[in-house]
């Protein structure tokens, strides 16, 4: 079973719970499940999984790789060692009319909201520092953008020593090579790159200690039903790339 909504993201009920704001209404299923990306994770970690949700999904594959490779460190002890800045088109606001997602309220405007406090905050970091011994706080910062689909993410960060751009493009597309959905380039890239299909594309940018990755990925595909079909496609023993291999919509 793939499971898309928050239920089963974290293990602890007791951190459901502070992070949702009630209990959880069925802790004895959060053990039978595992909360993961199909890029970050080998194999089946568990027979169920509670599919990430999209920002902690696009946030998540630019920087665990910085983490994983231990190629990043907090700016002073104590501090966060990642900022992200996220920015959601409006089908990432949920069913609920709010006037966040009120078409006056958003054409034309593009505002921050829930700085530092956002509920995937927890989740992003859970993803990001993986099982890499590394527990690095990341400040995420979301926005809501004057669009319909995708997410566009700027993860920034330090350095543990200076690299050019093209060390680090070779290191992150090493981290990815056997991962068919997620492509790494040495320029930002677009949301019309990946909006319509099941891709993340991420690009690089370096000034002697200072790193930027810059992550793309359409909210409602690779935000949601295509990574949960990735995570179907193994449980079922299928090609991960089954069903997912779309050209895109070349109408955005």
């Amino acid at each position: 079973m793939v499971d898309l909504s928050a239920d089963f993201r974290f293990a602890d009920p007791l951190r459901y719970e502070r992070i949702y704001g009630h209990p959880h209404p069925q802790p004895e299923l959060l053990r039978l499940f595992a909360c993961a990306l199909p890029e970050l994770t080998a194999g089946l970690p568990a027979r169920h999984i509670g599919n990430p949700g999209c920002f902690p999904t696009a946030v998540a594959l630019a920087a665990a790789p910085l983490v994983a490779l231990d190629l990043i460190e907090p700016r002073a002890p104590g501090e966060p060692g990642v900022t992200a800045v996220a920015i959601t088109g409006s089908t990432g606001s949920g069913r609920t009319p709010t006037a966040r997602s009120h078409h006056p309220e958003r054409r034309s405007n593009l505002v921050a909201y829930e700085p530092f406090t956002h509920r995937h905050s927890h989740e992003i970091e859970t993803l990001a520092n993986g099982d890499w011994g590394r527990n690095l706080a990341i400040d995420f910062l979301p926005h809501s953008g004057p669009f319909a689909r995708g997410i566009h993410a700027t993860v920034q960060a330090r350095l543990r020593q200076p690299m050019s751009r093209e060390d680090l493009l070779q290191r992150l597309q090493a981290f990815y090579a056997k991962r068919p959905f997620v492509s790494v380039s040495d320029t930002p890239p677009g949301l019309q790159s990946v909006v319509g299909t099941n891709r993340c594309a991420l690009g690089v940018a370096v000034r002697e200690r200072s790193v930027a990755v810059f992550s793309v990925i359409d909210n409602l595909v690779k935000g949601a039903s295509g990574g949960a079909l990735q995570w179907m496609n193994r449980l079922l023993e299928l090609p991960e790339t089954a069903g997912l291999e779309l050209p895109g919509l070349g109408w955005l």
